[in-house]
């Protein structure tokens, strides 16, 4: 969910101000979605302190978008959010190879 926020944010946004509201509206949606999960998972983290952190990011996204940051900025930090995540678990994404 985290990967396709910025994308509906981009198409929601220009210059601060609201150009497709219900394009806003579920980039609004896909981050309650993704910090409800994270929520369900934050105990399991192995260092409390850095998903205290992923928690503060996330808390910081809202309010960009509820600021109507610029699309550029909560592509950066959702994906900041995203690598931030998969590296405090563990896991890896690979790409499959090119053909």
């Amino acid at each position: 969910m985290l990967d396709i926020l910025p994308k509906e944010y981009e198409i929601a946004i220009k210059n601060g101000t609201v150009i497709n509201a219900a394009e806003y509206e579920e980039s609004r949606i896909f981050l309650e979605q993704s910090f409800e999960r994270y929520q369900t998972i934050i105990g399991y983290m192995p260092n409390s302190k850095n998903a205290e952190a992923l928690k503060t990011k996330f808390t910081a996204l809202r309010a960009d978008i509820e600021n109507k940051n610029d699309p550029s900025e909560i592509k950066i930090s959702a994906n900041a959010i995203s690598s931030q995540l998969l590296k405090e678990l563990g896991i890896e994404i690979s790409k499959s190879p090119t053909r």
